[in-house]
């Protein structure tokens, strides 16, 4: 996963999350689409974007890097299984501006300004639109969420009519620190490093004091009530390092939020991305928990 890159080497060798969708784009033989708002800031298609539903998804990459080609396959793969099971739905990617050159809430701003987009431009019902996120990606919309019912003071507004029917949280990064049992006991296990991440966190960070738009962990259960979406889904695994956060997030998110947490025995961190990287031919069960989630309420909908 190249974890021990520095971010500037990483910088140099990685493309784009932009250009990563277009190699996906080409490698499917579908015609790249894109959606741009008025600051610049790029979200990318998979699907119609016409389609009932839409997964508005925030990759992960500790906010320094850009999304990986199994990211966007993964995606890809996601919304052919959902189009297979009879669900008109399209996911879209936002590639939002990385770390250090954006620090923040910079990612806050832009994922709140594509969801204004979804709503106030395209038009789109709060009912057909699915927020979901794997590992940075989860930390950012969950700040998403939290701005639906505390408004950040960096960030526009955001007057939603009605709940979301539903967020998805794969291995989120909720604790910047990362000080916990399974920190330390999952270091051998775990695709990722606890020092790295905290670097990035650095990073990331800027300088800015951590808040509950940036640590949700550190939320309290009473900050989730008034949060703008009828369900979550919490998945993670049992070898990753950021387990134990991840569980305490899931309690605090059920007091408020009906929250299905799912802990896949024997997977890392993002499995489904992680699998796909590593070769791996067989779906792992967090992969299984999303799609069976996502499907069940898709088809609930639509009954």
């Amino acid at each position: 996963m190249a974890t021990r890159l520095s971010v500037a080497q990483g910088t140099y060798l990685f493309p784009s999350t932009s250009d990563v969708y277009a190699q996906i784009a080409k490698k499917n033989g579908v015609t790249p689409r894109d959606t741009v708002l008025t600051d610049g800031t790029k979200a990318h298609w998979l699907g119609d974007e016409n389609a009932e539903s839409v997964l508005l998804w925030l990759h992960g990459g500790g906010f320094v890097r850009p999304a990986t080609s199994m990211h966007i396959q993964y995606l890809w793969d996601l919304q052919e299984y959902l189009k297979r099971e009879g669900h008109e739905v399209a996911v879209l990617i936002l590639a939002y501006d990385l770390a250090p050159a954006a620090t923040y809430p910079r990612a806050l701003q832009q994922a709140v300004a594509l969801l204004d987009h979804l709503l106030n431009t395209a038009g789109r019902d709060p009912r057909t639109i699915y927020l979901g996120g794997d590992s940075a990606g989860g930390n950012l919309a969950l700040a998403v969420l939290s701005h639906t019912a505390h408004p950040h003071p960096s960030v526009p507004q955001l007057d939603v009519a009605c709940n979301f029917p539903g967020v998805v949280l794969l291995s989120p990064w909720v604790n910047l620190e990362g000080e916990t049992e399974s920190a330390t006991r999952n270091e051998s296990r775990d695709i990722i490093a606890n020092e790295t991440l905290k670097a990035w966190a650095d990073i990331y960070m800027g300088g800015a004091p951590s808040d509950p738009y940036s640590e949700p962990v550190k939320a309290s259960e009473d900050w989730w009530v008034g949060a703008k979406t009828d369900e979550i889904l919490n998945v993670t695994g049992t070898y990753e390092i950021m387990l134990d956060d991840i569980k305490v997030l899931g309690d605090r998110l059920q007091a408020a939020v009906e929250t299905t947490t799912v802990i896949a025995p024997g997977e890392p961190h993002i499995a489904p991305v992680a699998y796909r990287i590593l070769g791996y031919k067989d779906s792992g069960q967090q992969e299984v928990a999303i799609q069976s989630w996502l499907s069940q309420r898709l088809s609930a909908q639509t009954s």
